[in-house]
């Protein structure tokens, strides 16, 4: 037996404790097959995302952390283990279209950010048709091979090669294997006169291409998947918000006019973070494309207060506790794993406002997947006996609010600079203070306007979207964006008080 091999251990005796827990990885993509639990074990579709996207949809949208890149990991897993479906990535860290654009101009090339993007869909959708072994059983099949291999560095683009390529040599086409492979597979020549042509010019004859390979094998299923599209975006560059409009409409171009009459055989997914959309609006067609198109997710209820056994947040932290319990070999008591990892006493005092543990826990976050694990993501070497006390739960949220404040400054970054975003996180500070158990407009207003800030009423409106204010009333109810349900939609109220998300007076009482 090797070192990794070791065996798991079995806690015995009277005191049991989180070591060796793992709830998971704030990344999807970590959860792979040598994790200790993978995200195939413990994915389930709660919210009905996959189910939607069989169909016209085909943006996944919400907040970071809500879960599309685990939407798009198991749509990949499910394809992998199909012989009649294939899915791959594309995500920006590879492949970032307007940087390659950039670099070709740099270099005294022309291209265009739309004729790119179709390049890069249609390629890799060619791959994923070469993976196929209907079509592998073809006589085309050495053609299509051939021209996969002999262009691969045009066709399995990487961003620090292509980047050189373009440099030396342009973005040309050997015409000589494309020319094979449209005889082989459309039976005609191509009226293309240079020996290796700029790459837009093969896009009709590559697109024919594809048809046909799909009208011969028309029982499978190819996805694309776009993710990571909010690296390096910014909220006041008109390239950026150009680039991404441009994807969707190809995107909604080739699932709706090109590939949509052959029965839903081909799509193209893009998941996109929540806060971009409203950056897209600028273009007069992108509403009606978000309207028509757009998954969103959303893990907020409040419609099961009183049965919290129904509250799919809490179904998807169960899901995850129960296999540790079942890996580590810990009974569940009465079969009732959340009892088993938290003690209750004490939760419904006075000073948690008769709160269970889970509604306390889950206010201190943003309501997503990701806060679950941030929150419990190092238990398994902190060794607390089980189960939890509020104590243990405390030190756990003032852990976790280190964390998630890294992530907000993170997501505002799309909108502010570094020098703003301190200067708002200044503000919050002092007014997260003791002496503040609420504040008003004007002096959020005026204290903003003391950091020199620009547009003082936009930045309240974004710290309202993000959920890191919220407005409390005349009986102490309070309105956070997140808790939108419904066709409900949240908007700042200036005749009411102000109050900073929970989380926030946890990090700056600790600070």
């Amino acid at each position: 037996m090797g070192f990794f091999d070791k065996k798991t251990k079995t806690q015995e005796g009277s005191t049991i404790t989180t070591s060796g827990f793992y709830i998971g990885s704030s990344e999807a993509e970590a959860e792979v097959a040598n994790a200790k639990i993978t995200l195939d074990e413990v994915f389930e579709d709660y919210l009905g995302i996959i189910d939607e996207l069989k169909y016209e949809k085909f943006i996944v949208s919400g907040r970071k952390g809500t879960g599309k890149s685990a939407i798009g990991a198991a749509i990949k897993h499910e394809a992998d283990n199909s012989p009649n479906a294939f899915c791959t990535f594309i995500r920006k860290g590879d492949i970032d279209i307007e940087k390659i654009v950039q670099v070709a101009k740099e270099a005294d090339i022309e291209i265009q950010n739309q004729l790119l993007f179709k390049w890069v869909i249609l390629t890799k959708l060619l791959c994923l048709i070469s993976e196929n072994q209907n079509i592998q059983n073809l006589k085309e099949y050495e053609h299509l091979s051939k021209f996969i291999e002999r262009n691969r560095g045009f066709i399995d683009i990487k961003n620090h090669e292509i980047v050189e390529t373009i440099k030396e040599n342009g973005f040309k086409i050997n015409l000589e294997y494309f020319k094979r492979l449209v005889a082989a597979v459309c039976n005609k020549d191509i009226k293309i006169k240079e020996q290796k042509p700029e790459f837009y010019k093969l896009l009709p004859n590559l697109q024919d291409v594809i048809i046909k390979l799909l009208e011969k094998d028309p029982d499978n299923k190819y996805v694309i998947i776009f993710d990571d599209l909010d690296i390096e975006f910014s909220s006041k560059s008109e390239s950026n918000i150009k680039n991404l409009t441009d994807l969707i409409r190809i995107a909604k171009e080739f699932n709706n006019d090109i590939f949509g009459k052959y029965g839903g055989c081909v799509k193209i997914i893009l998941l996109l973070r929540d806060d971009i959309y409203k950056h897209l609006l600028y273009f007069a067609d992108t509403a009606k494309m978000f309207g028509s198109y757009e998954v969103v997710i959303k893990w907020y209820e409040d419609i099961y207060k009183n049965n919290e056994s129904k509250i799919k947040l809490k179904q998807f932290v169960e899901n995850r506790l129960r296999k540790n319990f079942e890996r580590i070999k810990i009974p569940i008591k009465s079969n009732n794993v959340w009892a088993s990892f938290i003690d209750e006493t004490g939760f419904n005092d006075y000073s948690y406002n008769s709160k269970t543990s889970f509604k306390y826990l889950i206010d201190h976050t943003f309501y997503r997947p990701r806060d679950i694990i941030l929150l419990f993501n190092d238990i398994g070497k902190m060794n607390y006996h089980l189960p939890l006390s509020k104590n243990d739960l405390n030190e756990l949220i003032g852990n976790y609010s280190q964390k998630i404040i890294a992530e907000l400054r993170n997501e505002l970054s799309i909108i502010f600079s570094k020098s703003e975003i301190s200067s708002i996180f200044k503000v919050l500070t002092d007014l997260s203070k003791p002496q503040y158990p609420s504040f008003s407009y004007d002096e959020i207003e005026n204290a903003l306007s003391e950091q020199n800030l620009s547009d003082v009423s936009h930045v309240i409106e974004t710290l309202f979207d993000y959920s890191l204010i919220g407005n409390q009333d005349n009986e102490n109810n309070v309105t956070f964006k997140y808790r939108e349900k419904g066709i409900d939609v949240y908007s700042v109220d200036k005749t009411q008080n102000f109050i900073p998300h929970y989380i926030l007076k946890v990090y700056f009482k600790a600070k």
